[in-house]
């Protein structure tokens, strides 16, 4: 099935923290990360980075931004090819079933 943001469903935006990274998606082990949510949400999160984020690389921001501004067909190929590997991986654990 497709994702459905939670935030996206009536009534809960005013309720939900979205949080995202393209860590494991194009940078792995790099963190680039980001949260979204209405302003009354946002202290925690702020506390939290002020305490856990050290440094950001520059040049993986830049990084960032082109590839969340890569074509469209970029996305729906790479979601194509996580499909297929979860089906792969769904196969074999299907196999190792005793």
């Amino acid at each position: 099935m497709d994702h459905i943001s939670i935030a996206s469903l009536p009534g809960l935006y005013e309720r939900t923290v979205t949080m995202n990274s393209l860590g494991k998606t194009l940078f792995n082990r790099m963190e680039v990360g980001w949260a979204i949510a209405p302003p009354h949400l946002t202290w925690g999160v702020r506390q939290a980075h002020s305490d856990l984020t050290f440094a950001t690389s520059t040049p993986m921001q830049y990084a960032a931004v082109a590839a969340l501004k890569a074509q469209e067909s970029y996305f729906k190929e790479l979601k194509r090819d996580y499909n297929a590997k979860k089906r792969d991986s769904c196969k074999g654990f299907d196999r190792s079933r005793v």
